[in-house]
């Protein structure tokens, strides 16, 4: 999966990367945790990846 570097790129990837836990029947907790995750690390990229 290829997605731009911008903080409007966070729900294609959190609900690509949110089915391998559901389907793993992990508890909502860590599903919502990885979410968070993910969400602070793309967006950190995001904010980084392109000069201002």
């Amino acid at each position: 999966m290829t997605l731009p570097a911008l903080i409007e790129s966070i729900p294609a990837l959190t609900a690509r990367i949110g089915e391998a836990p559901e389907k793993l029947h992990c508890p909502m907790k860590a599903q919502m945790q990885l979410d968070m995750a993910i969400g602070e690390i793309l967006s950190n990229i995001a904010r980084c990846a392109y000069p201002l």
